[in-house]
């Protein structure tokens, strides 16, 4: 009782440490563009405190950056960004610098820093699940790795799950790790009327809509899903928001007001992944009452608890069964989805990035 009370008294003098004029201001360093995760991100983080938090969006201001933010692979890309940082920085006054991503080259600064890794750099640098084997993406596992090699030493670093502070850890990071769960957008909601939605959007009343969310890289092991679709009966059919499976029902470049009406017009969310930092699409589902068929892997089990119908991503068996038993056990399964939900506000997010600045500054 009295830490929580105390808390709330810290929590009281952090907010009012930002709203009085400068006296903790947070520059948040972006080097992606909308609507990847990592640019939507550090749109959360200024909205925690608004005038005090800004985006310093580095593919915007550096001469030639549509190159650097789609391949970022070359080292004197690396060079610029870090001398582009140097420049910016000398007239930007801030307390806090944070980098929200390790494909951003850390510069020397007095003030404090903190950087936000997303993913186990084991697996991000040493397999081919986040990048295929090519020459450029050699060179950007080689630039990436000297990155996270420099934020080793960094005493305070974020990560968005705690199977990836453990990660960190495992990797050799030495400083404070804190985990904080990204928040879902407050878009994602239920919806009435589905038979009204699916005509909306053109999606056949008559089937049962399996849906899937995401790029096609190959942890996402898209594969799977074509090949479940090949041997479900014809009264199922796949929504695919993304690059197309087989004979998917596709969308793409989706608004999130039209995202969250897709979600609400299908009956099983798939996330079949190998590898994932977090996976917010399987929150998404809760939010949105669609039950999620989801791989059996760490951090699925540590943000989906007993809300998933967990399967084996490998076995294509496996995850027919999972859309079997999330379709016979929906109710139960929106009613325990809809008990994680409330962790993955935006509120609990903002009150704990307030903390954490007041606690690193």
């Amino acid at each position: 009782m009295h830490r929580r009370v105390a808390n709330s008294k810290f929590l009281k003098y952090i907010e009012h440490f930002f709203a009085s004029a400068g006296l903790m201001k947070v520059k948040v360093i972006n080097i992606w563009e909308n609507p990847t995760a990592i640019y939507l991100y550090s749109r959360k983080l200024a909205f925690i405190a608004n005038k005090n938090i800004s985006v310093l969006d580095m593919y915007q201001q550096i001469p030639g950056s549509n190159r650097i933010k789609r391949e970022m692979q070359m080292g004197f890309d690396s060079y610029f960004q870090g001398l582009f940082l140097r420049y910016k920085l000398k007239s930007d006054g801030y307390d806090i610098l944070h980098y929200t991503d390790p494909m951003i080259p850390p510069v020397k600064t007095h003030k404090t820093s903190v950087v936000t890794v997303h993913d186990n750099p084991t697996i991000l640098l040493h397999s081919d699940l986040y990048f295929s084997d090519t020459f450029s993406n050699r060179l950007t596992k080689k630039f990436l790795k000297r990155n996270i090699e420099r934020y080793m030493d960094f005493k305070n670093v974020l990560t968005n799950s705690n199977y990836v502070r453990k990660a960190l850890l495992e990797y050799g990071f030495t400083g404070d790790i804190e985990t904080i769960h990204l928040p879902i957008d407050p878009y994602f909601k239920k919806l009435q009327e589905r038979k009204k939605i699916r005509s909306e959007l053109g999606l056949p009343d008559s089937k049962t809509l399996l849906l899937s969310v995401s790029t096609n890289v190959k942890r996402k092991n898209l594969n799977i899903i074509g090949k479940a679709m090949k041997l479900l009966p014809d009264n199922f059919a796949l929504v695919r928001v993304g690059e197309s499976i087989g004979e998917s029902i596709t969308f793409q470049n989706v608004s999130k007001e039209k995202l969250n009406k897709i979600y609400n017009a299908c009956d099983v969310l798939l996330m079949p992944s190998i590898e994932e930092g977090l996976g917010l699409p399987v929150i998404e589902g809760f939010a949105t009452g669609i039950p999620v068929a989801a791989s059996n892997i760490e951090v699925f089990r540590e943000i989906g608890k007993d809300a998933v119908e967990y399967i084996d991503p490998m076995d294509v068996q496996s995850l027919m069964g999972g859309i079997k038993a999330a379709l016979e056990n929906r109710d139960e399964m929106i009613y325990r989805g809809n008990k994680i939900i409330p962790e993955f506000s935006f509120q609990v997010f903002r009150e704990k990035m307030l903390r954490y600045y007041g606690k690193i500054l």
